[in-house]
């Protein structure tokens, strides 16, 4: 059905209202009686989408060790990425105790992710995380208010190990936002119980999580410095400019005035010197992006 058509409203009961699908559209679309659609609406319209839950989402992935041995991390990842419930990781041989190490050491990275069962040539891990439950504007929110107790940390001199504990669930949240960005490029339903609204926005959320991501790595290298007067200036004025950020991801739409570009700082040469304008480069990426997604969403009036 290339060409729009019009169809009539039937009434059944005065109190359900229903409207015959074209038969050329439900071939197509390989539906069958009792298949779910997700309705949403957009701009005065009804946007109809087929439930494709089990394409969107690979339910079960088995991954032959011996093929994915160079880069297990990274396909652990991906998996995770693609909405996995259950990887199967198996091998003709034992795996090795060190290759079993580099593999419980990606799942501290992967929110939800366990290890269920394990034997010699065999591990199997499944994530006990609902993908449609996560709010990923809250995510974003999170992320701030942990950079913001790094820098209170790294000015206080604080527990050191916070640091530590602070880089690992940054890295986690931002893999569950990589997650939940692809999965809503393939579900619509994702796409908005997500949080994410658009797919204009995939892009600018994915280049924020990736610079808060790089900001947490910076904060991790500053608190080895000595903390002096100018570190203490800069981090002041970069906990602002996150506290701002923050607002952003709990207040709907903010206006493009309202949002802050930092500008070029006067860094005197210090050891942390390169740190700094390293964390300044990629809050005014964050800020762009963040006008961005404010012009975006002013002129769909979302």
């Amino acid at each position: 059905m290339d060409m729009g058509e019009t169809r009539k409203i039937q009434s059944i009961g005065g109190m359900t209202f229903t409207v015959s699908l074209p038969k050329e559209w439900v071939k197509k679309n390989k539906l069958k009686q009792q298949a779910e659609l997700y309705i949403e609406e957009k701009d005065g319209a009804l946007l109809l989408t087929p439930s494709r839950k089990t394409e969107a989402t690979r339910k079960e992935i088995i991954l032959p060790f011996t093929q994915y041995t160079p880069h297990i991390e990274q396909i652990l990842f991906s998996a995770y990425y693609l909405g996995a419930q259950t990887v199967q990781i198996i091998a003709q041989e034992d795996i090795p105790a060190q290759s079993r190490l580099r593999i419980k050491g990606v799942l501290k990275n992967m929110t939800g992710a366990e290890i269920i069962y394990e034997d010699q040539k065999r591990i199997d891990i499944k994530v006990l995380l609902a993908n449609d439950k996560i709010d990923i504007r809250q995510i974003f929110f999170r992320i701030c208010l942990i950079l913001i107790d790094e820098i209170d940390n790294i000015v206080d001199r604080q527990n050191r190990e916070e640091f530590t504990i602070a880089e690992e669930e940054i890295d986690r949240l931002y893999h569950l936002v990589t997650k939940l960005l692809i999965l809503s490029v393939r579900d619509r339903q994702i796409l908005q119980s997500s949080g994410t609204q658009h797919e204009l926005f995939i892009l600018s959320y994915f280049l924020i999580s990736k610079k808060l991501e790089n900001i947490g790595d910076i904060f991790y290298k500053l608190q080895a410095h000595k903390v002096n007067v100018s570190i203490r200036k800069n981090m002041a004025v970069i906990r602002g400019l996150l506290e701002k950020y923050s607002r952003f991801f709990v207040k709907d739409p903010v206006p493009v005035k309202a949002i802050d570009v930092p500008q070029k700082m006067d860094i005197p040469p210090t050891e942390a010197k390169e740190l700094l304008e390293e964390a300044y480069r990629y809050l005014k990426d964050i800020s762009e992006e963040l006008i961005n997604l404010s012009f975006y969403a002013e002129q769909m009036k979302l």
